[in-house]
């Protein structure tokens, strides 16, 4: 893709309830495709540069749940890579932009695979790695090629004062005032001689 210095970002608000079931998450998911695909024809037309279609946080699975607990025992996990991400690559690439899917729950059958798939993305903002083990978890948090490792919640918790920021493609520096105003600060030494 192509880097532009201005752009439009398009949010799509939708109303899905909790998917209990994988038919309902692929609906969803098609669902949401038809909407990127009315936007984008919808804009075009206004020669607008979008380059991001935002959707809500869990768009797919629903809303989320108050405890982690029941965010693990009641949604559907993801494959990754697997349909959902595939099928929203093919959407990002027919349109040359990018897709903030929200987040989903996702597992793979082995741990070092899973790493290995996170760390072969061109993104890296941050990722929510559910464990019962602190040895997975401090692997995860020297391994994993982000920007933040969230252990036991999700990928998008984020507060102010901490740096929020990706690796890769997934951003130019880090959000948060600290962070923010040291990446929009060029330092210059300057010595006088009198």
């Amino acid at each position: 893709m192509n880097p532009v210095s201005r752009y439009i970002a398009v949010a799509i608000q939708t109303d899905y309830g909790d998917a209990s079931d994988w038919e309902t998450v692929e609906k969803n998911m098609k669902n949401c495709g038809r909407l990127i695909d009315w936007a984008m024809l919808s804009y075009s037309s206004l020669e607008f540069p979008i380059k991001l279609v935002a959707f809500p946080e869990y768009f797919i699975q629903g809303i989320p749940y108050t405890t982690k607990n029941a965010l693990l025992h009641h949604r559907i996990p993801v494959k990754i890579p697997g349909d959902v991400t595939d099928y929203f690559q093919k959407i990002a690439q027919k349109y040359d932009i990018y897709i903030a899917a929200g987040s989903l729950l996702e597992y793979d059958e082995t741990w070092d695979e899973a790493i290995g798939l996170v760390n072969d993305s061109e993104y890296g903002l941050q990722a929510g790695v559910y464990t019962t083990s602190i040895h997975r978890a401090f692997d995860a948090v020297e391994r994993l090629e982000v920007g933040g490792v969230i252990i036991n919640d999700i990928p998008t918790f984020r507060v102010d004062n901490m740096p929020y920021g990706g690796v890769k493609n997934s951003g130019i520096g880090k959000e948060g005032v600290k962070y923010s105003t040291e990446e929009m600060t060029e330092l210059k030494f300057v010595s006088f001689v009198l």
